[in-house]
């Protein structure tokens, strides 16, 4: 336990080991461009078909999403 955390009542952070991967859809932006609703509807898909499943089966969480933008934590 800190100091802080001592002195305050409040637990102190756990460290731990974490492997951080971000990835993104190469020319998002001219799939938007071209057909926004159907890009959109695809990438809605492979999120939910495929990336979320994948990383929950390697034990792993999405932590953000930011466009056609994944990060995640495992």
């Amino acid at each position: 336990m800190t100091l802080a955390a001592h002195t305050s009542g409040t637990p102190a952070a756990t460290r731990r080991r974490a492997a951080i991967v971000f990835a993104d859809v190469v020319g998002y932006s001219t799939l938007m461009a071209a057909d926004e609703a159907a890009t959109y509807a695809r990438w809605m898909a492979l999120l939910r078909d495929l990336i979320e499943p994948a990383t929950a089966r390697h034990g792993g969480r999405i932590v953000d999403l930011a466009g056609d933008g994944v990060l995640a934590e495992f």
